[in-house]
């Protein structure tokens, strides 16, 4: 009746404006509320219906013979349209039925009377009156995902059985079909443009997020059809697939139920919107965050929180950027705090504190406590979903050009070619792993020594951790040294051995002996051999010398940055007192170990002479520190790595493709830890990030790439719409179907718009080793990560473009006299040859 009411009260007011008859809106709808409840109680409008059938009830001729109240039904039904149900319910009165609890009784036929007993159960074949949805499911035994409740109101018939009861509803909508046919048109389209006030803004989308109001919508109903006899045209065994969960046929539940098929009941989809307790809070203060003190509004989407300003609420009315919104992705947020304002135990309102992975910190005062206690609940549930597959990159929906597309930019074919072509006969592409049969965090390709079999890989894999055998990292083409990387030899307490395993690395010797480096120390590999694993023993490799770095563990590395960013956030601790605590940090520290590990790596590669000398690098897992170091050496020995494009090729071949458990590693950062991943979190992808972002300190001119292009993939590592860092490993993409569903981020980075931003302009192409300095006074506090949010950087941001824009005019004003050198050149020659010829005639 929602919509016909409200199309009776537009109707009188077109009619009293065409017509210039003066009216009071609120009276107006009062008395055509009245009217409409009067021909209810008095029943006219039923009694007009039942004198024109054929104007008012429309016989659907899509129903079979078969499916032919008493004037109504047995005009659309005919007169045995009882046998067609097993419970009728009249004088419901809905939409009280769904939200009230009034009893049911029973129904006289022959009198029209009620029956004043209780209702104890509804037998089936009698008529009841009145009642209420919920004891109308408990008398019939009709919850849960087996029923499908087919209705027509516009909310209270479908929203309330779905939630309430757990039923699944399907909307039964005539003017459906037509409304299709009408939103295809071009007609259509045009005059909703003329129409449309391009203030109000988007009702279904903000930014590339569905609005609070259109989930609410998709969640009123698990499908929607213009008439019943629709689904006539699907078979009776169907199932449907909604986006909510899905959705079975009746029969196939019914025959669950019963106990026919042993199969176990589907398990309903969790969908963001059920997480949102509250989507929006009104009139908060912003008392710290990315920009200055104001009011505003926090909405709380599926993916996002936005942060809406109130007009003329910030106090630097000339700064535009405090009038913008500003989001935040929830897998953004490390920790959520909500307090009371105050010890007051009169106090209502409450202070929201969000810890961001990016070390953002932001501070909102909130009037209810209430409120502030469920916009905490819902962030603290959004930003700690299990699993991947209800994360943003799936819903991403990418607003520019893929011109390349970065799923497919990088390879191992690629990269195997370009090995190739300097050692055509050293290496081959092996698919021992394909389907990931040998190890789950290896691509399904990987490029090994060639004259090795898959069959020695295979047993190969069964002596290394997680099954991480030797593959080929980097080969250095000047001295023909490769680096290998794998994860630790299992020997264990027993010292076993795999002669397999032996024989593979030696395949790689030539003249010298090889070197293996570990990358954990002496006594951590030790103690590592009491629990299976170990390193390689000099009888059984005896052709390799064993090298260990002592770079951090894992777990010391996160310990150390929740240390560094603590003391960077703090702005209260003295000079003397924020020296001393950073050395206790030991971040820089770490960066130096790491550093240093890598120059051993790239100086055995590159200095031993021209000599072949092959190194493996490995650590425990090979996930973590090894791939961290092999990284690291291809930045200081590869030209093409310190390029955009290379270092993209290096991340996605050794990261990504690599096998870097970024789900598990980056599931927090320095102000939590997960319950289940919090033993496996390591801000290990970062330390490599901040030990490139050392390599281009010191050598400014040898990277083609800006702090800002680390300072993304910092951010886009931990939270992001693009799905590159997904999953820990191949084959988790692979299940998931990342790359067929999501948006590479190399897609946007290569994005000619996007990539001049990100362009050292001070770029200058160099050869030669970048030899790192591992001296305490040559590492330095990387600034615009851990002080970000701690220092205005206007001056310092107004300082670099000047610089920039200083470079740009050099190479301007350098490529305008080199092509006037060329013109004075052309000139030069054009003199010379006239003077000649002038010559020639003289002397005739």
């Amino acid at each position: 009746m929602i919509l016909p009411f409200f199309g009776l009260v537009l109707t009188t007011v077109q009619y009293f404006d065409d017509h210039k008859i003066h009216f009071d809106p609120n009276s107006l709808y009062q008395d055509i509320a009245e009217c409409v409840k009067q021909v209810h109680v008095t029943g006219e409008m039923y009694k007009s219906v039942l004198s024109n059938m054929e104007k008012y009830v429309h016989k659907n001729p899509g129903l079979s013979e078969y499916l032919q109240r008493n004037a109504g039904m047995t005009y659309m039904l005919g007169p045995d349209w009882r046998e067609l149900f097993t419970h009728v319910v009249v004088q419901a009165r809905k939409p009280d039925f769904f939200q009230g609890k009034t009893p049911f009784r029973l129904f006289n036929e022959t009198t029209g009377n009620l029956h004043y007993e209780k209702v104890q159960e509804l037998e089936p074949g009698k008529v009841y009156a009145g009642g209420n949805i919920g004891e109308f499911a408990s008398k019939a035994s009709l919850t849960g995902k087996g029923v499908l409740y087919f209705g027509d109101h516009i909310y209270t018939d479908l929203a309330d059985p779905m939630l309430r009861l757990g039923w699944h509803t399907a909307a039964i909508v005539p003017e459906l079909a037509r409304e299709i046919r009408a939103q295809n048109t071009d007609e259509y389209r045009e005059n909703v443009k003329a129409i449309f006030n391009p203030r109000f803004g988007s009702m279904f989308r903000t930014y590339h997020n569905m609005t609070f109001f259109s989930r609410r919508l998709m969640r009123l109903s698990d499908f929607y059809t213009s008439r019943l006899p629709n689904l006539l045209k699907y078979d009776v065994d169907h199932s449907f697939f909604p986006r909510r969960n899905e959705l079975w046929s009746l029969l196939r539940r019914a025959q669950w139920a019963a106990g026919q098929q042993k199969i176990d009941p589907p398990r309903r989809r969790m969908e963001l919107v059920d997480a949102i307790e509250i989507p929006r809070v009104g009139n908060v203060f912003l008392r710290q965050g990315p920009r200055r003190e104001q009011r505003g509004s926090l909405i709380l989407m599926g993916h996002h929180m936005i942060f809406a300003p109130q007009a003329d609420s910030s106090n630097d009315p000339n700064n535009t950027a405090n009038k913008e919104e500003f989001c935040i992705l929830h897998r953004m947020i490390d920790r959520v705090v909500s307090e009371p304002r105050s010890r007051d135990p009169n106090s209502k309102g409450g202070i929201l504190t969000l810890k961001c992975k990016n070390f953002m910190i932001c501070v909102f005062e909130v009037l209810e406590l209430d409120e502030c206690m469920a916009a905490a609940r819902t962030i603290e549930t959004l930003s700690n979903l299990n699993g991947f597959s209800l994360d943003y990159p799936f819903f991403y929906r990418c607003p520019f050009t893929i011109l390349d597309d970065g799923w497919r930019a990088f390879d191992v074919e690629s990269e195997f070619a370009r090995v190739s072509m300097n050692a055509p006969e050293m290496f081959r592409v092996s698919e021992v792993n394909k389907d990931f049969k040998v190890c789950a965090s290896y691509p399904e390709k990987v490029i090994v020594p060639r004259g090795i079999g898959d069959d020695y890989l295979r047993i190969s894999a069964t002596f290394r951790d997680g099954g991480r055998f030797p593959v080929l990292a980097y080969f250095h083409r000047h001295t023909k040294s490769p680096i290998f990387r794998c994860s630790q030899p299992l020997i264990g307490p027993t010292n076993r051995r795999c002669k397999e395993d032996e024989t593979i690395l030696n395949a790689l010797l030539s003249i010298a002996r090889g070197i293996i480096i570990d990358t954990r120390s002496k006594v951590n590999a030790q103690s590592a051999k009491a629990k299976g694993g170990g390193a390689e023993t000099q009888q059984c490799y005896s052709q390799w010398r064993y090298v260990t770095c002592g770079t951090p563990r894992i777990k010391d590395l996160h310990d150390s940055l929740a240390k560094m960013v603590d003391v960077s956030i703090d702005k209260s601790v003295s000079s003397d007192r924020w020296l001393s605590r950073l050395a206790s940090s030991s971040w820089l520290s770490s960066i130096a170990d790491y550093l240093n590990a890598a120059a051993n790596v790239a100086q055995c590669v590159a200095c031993e002479g021209t000599q072949e000398v092959p190194v493996v690098v490995h650590g425990g897992e090979g996930v973590d520190s090894t791939i961290l170091v092999t990284s690291l050496a291809q930045m200081i020995l590869d030209p093409d790595a310190r390029t955009i494009r290379g270092f993209q090729s290096l991340i996605e071949r050794e990261w990504i493709c690599g096998g870097h458990p970024f789900s598990l590693r980056n599931a927090h950062s320095a102000f939590a830890e997960g319950t289940i991943t919090g033993p496996y979190e390591a801000p290990v992808f970062l330390a490599f990030l901040d030990c490139v972002w050392q390599l281009t300190q010191q050598f400014q001119h040898s990277f083609e790439f800006t702090e800002g292009f680390l300072l993304d993939l910092f951010e886009h590592s931990y939270a992001s719409e693009f799905g590159s860092f997904l999953g820990n490993n191949e084959m988790e993409k692979q299940k998931h179907q990342v790359r067929q569903h999501t948006v590479s981020l190399w897609s946007y980075v290569n994005n000619p718009e996007i990539l001049k931003s990100y362009v050292n302009v001070l770029y200058e192409p160099n050869e030669s080793v970048t030899w790192p300095s591992v001296a305490p006074q040559s590492i330095q506090v990387w600034e615009r990560l851990f002080l970000r949010w701690q220092r205005d950087w206007t001056e310092v941001n107004a300082i670099r473009e000047a610089a920039v824009q200083w470079r740009l005019k050099e190479r301007q004003l350098a490529s305008k006299a080199l092509s006037l050198r060329r013109q004075l050149v052309e000139l030069m020659k054009e003199a010379h040859l006239a003077k000649t010829l002038n010559d020639v005639r003289v002397a005739d």
